[in-house]
Order: C-alpha cells, then sequence, then structure tokens
C-alpha cells in the first residue's frame, strides 16, 4: 500500500483524506480448472470479515492465464482476460470472501481445456 498525497483543482489530498495505491502480494492471473471447491469453515470471530483467519474460504485449483492489462494502464487489469488458455500447471489456490480483502476478484475465469 502506497500514501498518495496531492493538491488537485485547489482540493488537498492529504493524510487521513488521502488516496492509496494497492499492489498485490501474491499473483493475480489465475483461472478456475473446474475441479473440485473444498470449503473451510473456521469459527466466527468478533470481525465478521477479518483480513486473516476469516470464517470461511475455499481452497481449489487453478491454473495462470495471459490475463494483461487495461490499456494505457500497466496496474489496472482488462475487464477480460486476454486468454483462458493455461500457462502453467495447476496450483492450489485459497479464495476469500469478498469483504476480507482490500483488492478482490469479483470473477474467476473458466479456462479453456
Amino acid at each position: 500500500k502506497k500514501m498518495l498525497e496531492y493538491t488537485r483543482n485547489a482540493v488537498e489530498r492529504k493524510f487521513p483524506y488521502c488516496d492509496y495505491e494497492l499492489h498485490p502480494k501474491s499473483d493475480w492471473n489465475y483461472g478456475y480448472c473446474g475441479g473440485e471447491l473444498d470449503v473451510i469453515r473456521t469459527p466466527l470471530g468478533v470481525v465478521p470479515f477479518p483480513e486473516e483467519n476469516p470464517a470461511v474460504v475455499i481452497r481449489t485449483t487453478a491454473r495462470k492465464i495471459d490475463w494483461g492489462f487495461e490499456d494505457g494502464f500497466n496496474t489496472v487489469c482488462a475487464k477480460v482476460p486476454q486468454s483462458r488458455l493455461p500457462l502453467g500447471e495447476e496450483e492450489e489456490i485459497t479464495l476469500y470472501p469478498y469483504g476480507c480483502a482490500k483488492l478482490r476478484m469479483t470473477e474467476l475465469p473458466i479456462l479453456n481445456k
């Protein structure tokens, strides 16, 4: 996470009202292989959607794909992957609930066989 402080149109965007640039900690360019979805549940804590130890996660297999970026950007992923052909071997991934992450994937494409 990188804090961005700036002034635009005579409006100051300084802490705590600044913007933040978020970057993933791990790869994100995956497609779903169509394998088993293993739901893992743990007791719900005080916070309903914690970043660490959420009450439910899903583990499954996925493979990396050539997702690409939006035209003119090198940090904004394309709305639709450039290809659904797998680039590598199957990997086990863990999917966290939408509310437990600051960077979110709302769709996971199904890979072409």
